[in-house]
């Protein structure tokens, strides 16, 4: 029972970083002057590399 308790926090708390990180993105974009799908596409590479370390 445990175990789906964790599981779901872990859901939210991913739903909830995502949602956090998503609504930064216009704010990094126009502070670096570029689109926001150059920081989107780095962000992504980043956050995707970051469990390799």
């Amino acid at each position: 029972m445990i175990f789906i308790l964790f599981f779901i926090l872990g859901i939210v708390l991913l739903w909830i970083g995502t949602e956090a990180v998503l609504r930064r993105v216009p704010i990094l974009a126009g502070w670096f002057r570029v689109s926001q799908l150059v920081v989107t596409v780095l962000l992504l590479a980043v956050i995707t590399s970051l469990p390799e370390f």
